[in-house]
């Protein structure tokens, strides 16, 4: 399975919903749902492509998560 990031918005104990053990969406799942609303605004052939639209979404996400570990030392 790939790097999910952890969550997105990652709660203290005291606020995780222990009944279902949710931990929400991941960051992976956040910066692809972004890049998703970048790529449906392109007006071409191919972002009408639900498919390749949703797979560019997370090829956008792992190239950022990537990134971030790459660049967290130099922050």
């Amino acid at each position: 399975m790939k790097e999910n990031g952890g969550p997105a918005f990652p709660q203290n104990d005291a606020c995780v919903n222990r009944i279902n053990n949710l931990d929400g969406m991941s960051l992976r799942d956040y910066f692809a749902a972004q890049a998703l609303v970048a790529l449906i605004g392109i007006n071409d052939e191919d972002a009408r492509n639900t498919a390749i639209t949703s797979h560019a979404a997370y090829c956008y996400a792992d190239e950022m998560l990537k990134r971030r570990v790459e660049n967290a030392d130099k922050v």
